[in-house]
């Protein structure tokens, strides 16, 4: 049944956010008129909220009883309407620690997982806290990613490609000595901006490794392993990825404000590229 008597409020210069709550909408989770923007939000359902909160955990309000979810609670909520087992095993206490730590860990970094075009919104400022504990933590964990698909993508991308003599050593070095650089880069930069650039090139490295993983699975179950296409599809991934990284460097502000940073990063590239091809 329709959470029809309940309202989300979501970032929508947040395009993960307004992509999720719009799922919710046409899986008929919550009403069409469910579903309100931070940038044109209804002022009764605003006195409701606490703001400070809000931006940090999305909010859910009832508008019978007046009650808000925040959080895990609202996404529990919504799919609990429909699916009760979820909402049950969601409230099982060591699945609700996992639950909330893992949305915290998302909704803090989400402007550099999908970095928004806009930097602001109309009415009400939703940008989220700057959390050091959850940055680092995700830092970290697209790090260690990164770095264990290092060997499966080698093996069945990039030794049959345009980078054949490259062995995952030596692709391991060179990003490895990449990750060296970047902090280098961080310590050098006032602490917020410095985890704002790491993160947004930590996730640009994510993006790329991730994109090359269809690929990979072509080639180690079809046996395909063509090696113009495999350089086409990493130069193609490489082209978009360096277009991301004006975007976001833009939105991180190091565009504008930092440009020996870009030149370091170029720099930067250039090494790894002479690693790689040694």
């Amino acid at each position: 049944m329709k959470t029809d008597t309940k309202i989300i409020i979501y970032d929508d210069t947040c395009p993960m956010c307004a992509w999720y709550t719009g799922t919710f909408v046409k899986t008929g989770l919550l009403a069409k008129e469910g579903r309100q923007a931070f940038s044109n939000v209804d002022a009764a359902l605003l006195d409701v909220v606490d703001l400070a909160r809000g931006k940090n955990e999305i909010p859910l309000v009832d508008t019978a009883t007046r009650k808000v979810y925040y959080g895990i609670d609202a996404l529990l909520e919504i799919l609990g309407s429909k699916m009760p087992v979820i909402k049950t095993i969601g409230n099982i206490a060591p699945v609700k620690w996992f639950l909330y730590r893992l949305y915290r860990m998302v909704t803090y970094n989400r402007r550099v997982i999908v970095a928004p075009k806009t930097g602001g919104i109309n009415c009400v400022d939703c940008t989220p806290d700057f959390n050091t504990k959850y940055r680092s933590f995700f830092l970290l964990l697209c790090m260690v990613i990164n770095t264990l698909l290092i060997f499966p993508l080698h093996k069945h991308l990039f030794a049959n490609s345009i980078f054949t003599g490259l062995t995952a050593e030596r692709l391991l070095l060179a990003h490895t000595a990449l990750v060296f650089f970047n902090i280098i880069l961080f310590t050098a930069l006032p602490k917020k901006d410095g985890f704002e650039y790491l993160g947004q090139v930590n996730m640009l490295a994510t993006i790329f490794f991730l994109l090359c993983l269809p690929l990979m699975f072509i080639n180690k179950y079809f046996a395909v392993n063509d090696v113009l296409v495999n350089t086409i599809y990493i130069g193609i991934l490489g082209a978009l990825v360096a277009r991301d990284y004006i975007r976001r460097m833009k939105y991180a502000g190091a565009w504008y404000r930092y440009q020996w940073v870009i030149a370091a990063d170029i720099a930067g590239i250039a090494g790894f590229f002479l690693l790689i091809t040694l």
